[in-house]
């Protein structure tokens, strides 16, 4: 009869009060589980009848449990109170932790995220080699004229009609004294020769003519972000991504804590590549992604994403993900994990628009194997989360809810530093 309450008192204390009160339900129900037919057959009873006693002789051991507590505790000179007061302090003893979702695997996908590794991580946040070398196949590489572009056109043998200088106005139109006004926007030079050629053999014989570009003011980009110049950059060839950051100053000095990790070049309305700066900067040149004429070039602030340490760490807190952050990495720039650390209850939270998500990180075998398949690389606003020991939320709660334990601690250090008593280790 004693035993339904010790395992009320263990499923409370140890947070699984859902299976200790199906299990007490079983205790308590066993004869009319079980013993309804040998009830029947010892007692000569009906079907009815023998239910009924069954009934009866499981609700019957909740008074006489009762009963025999209280005279127990009276003899013990307990206070019932004392019961409840300690079913209570066990309940306090239980703490908030994510729900398990899925045992961690590498690259584990649960719904539309993905937890990665180091292994497989570039696949997924950033373009490849091959994406950025498509996008840019589907782009001409010949320049077209656009407005602010400065133009020379030489007229062989025809000073009069040779203009050293023309310039593009806003409109995308030039003027050439005789031909009037020509549109040059979203033209070629060689298309442009031709047009002015035909136009010319009207007035003269044979003429030679020949148009060129004598400043690229139309070959430009946009550098937004974090950036020492951001702003409008010029390209007089080629642009290349390594070019765009070095006209605009690369990162501020005064950013210590803030580096290059990732950007992100949006082209027209439909395409954006994130490229891995880290990479890049490290010598992949297949990432120096060729910039176009209009493109936007974004450097977020490596600052702004944030992870965060929870549990039983020495340090819990937000942390900077300074380029690759793993879940290892995280813990110890926390300070590692305490002695009541529980290694078995490592979690990491995944939050998106849709909701959360929640993985169980193999820490032990992290540690104890050198297994990394669950040393998932963190994101914005993930969180890791160590559960602790279960003895620890009972310590705690004697220090919360006996605070004379520690005013007693305290009286004994006192009396043994003035010397009243000797310590243990002396002689």
């Amino acid at each position: 009869g004693i035993l339904p309450i010790i395992i009320l008192m263990i499923s409370i204390m140890f947070n699984y009060l859902g299976e200790g009160l199906l299990i007490i339900s079983t205790l308590i129900f066993q004869p009319l589980l079980t013993s309804v037919p040998s009830i029947r057959h010892k007692l000569n009873l009906t079907w009815s009848n023998a239910i009924r006693y069954a009934y009866i002789c499981s609700i019957a051991i909740i008074p006489q449990v009762c009963g025999s507590l209280r005279y127990y505790l009276q003899g013990l000179r307990l206070n019932p109170l004392i019961m409840i007061t300690f079913i209570v302090v066990l309940s306090s003893c239980t703490n908030v932790e994510p729900k398990i979702e899925e045992k961690g695997k590498s690259s584990l996908e649960i719904g539309e995220q993905k937890f990665k590794t180091e292994a497989d991580i570039k696949d997924y946040v950033f373009s490849s080699k091959e994406a950025i070398n498509n996008v840019n196949a589907n782009y001409d590489s010949i320049y077209k004229i656009g407005p602010g572009d400065k133009l020379c056109l030489n007229v062989w043998n025809r000073d009069k009609l040779s203009i050293p200088e023309l310039i593009v106005g806003p409109d995308g139109h030039f003027q050439i004294p005789r031909l009037g006004v020509i549109k040059g926007e979203g033209k070629t030079c060689a298309e442009l020769n031709k047009e002015i050629m035909k136009k010319l053999e009207v007035l003269y014989d044979k003429p030679e003519v020949s148009l060129s570009v004598k400043t690229y003011n139309n070959n430009r980009a946009y550098v937004l972000g974090r950036v020492t110049n951001p702003g409008l950059i010029n390209f007089q060839g080629r642009g290349t991504l390594l070019e765009a950051l070095s006209l605009s100053g690369g990162l501020p000095i005064l950013a210590k804590n803030s580096f290059l990790t990732r950007c992100a070049i949006i082209r027209g309305q439909d395409k954006i590549m994130w490229v891995n700066l880290k990479e890049l900067l490290h010598g992949n040149m297949g990432l120096n992604a060729r910039i176009l004429n209009g493109d936007i070039i974004y450097i977020p602030e490596s600052g702004d994403e944030m992870a965060y340490v929870m549990g039983e760490v020495s340090k819990p807190g937000a942390i900077s993900l300074k380029g690759r952050l793993s879940l290892l990495d995280a813990v110890m720039m926390s300070g590692g994990i305490n002695e009541s650390a529980n290694q078995n209850k490592v979690f990491l939270v995944r939050q998106n628009t849709k909701g959360r998500k929640v993985v169980e990180v193999d820490f032990a075998g992290m540690i104890e194997r050198g297994d990394q398949s669950t040393n998932y690389l963190l994101r914005d606003n993930d969180i890791v989360f160590i559960g602790s020991k279960d003895i620890k939320k009972l310590n705690i709660m004697l220090n919360d809810t006996l605070p004379f334990l520690k005013v007693m601690s305290l009286g004994s250090g006192v009396v043994n530093s003035l010397g009243i008593t000797r310590t243990s280790n002396q002689n």
